[in-house]
């Protein structure tokens, strides 16, 4: 496998990691502010 492929592959689960823990750490801080 390249490299270039674990590189791509990395940076999507970083960007859907990163997503989904915005939206879980902004939910409850709006809500309950």
């Amino acid at each position: 496998m390249p490299r270039t492929n674990i590189v791509g592959l990395f940076q999507a689960v970083g960007g859907l990691f990163a997503m989904v823990a915005v939206t879980v750490l902004d939910g409850p801080g709006s809500d309950g502010v």
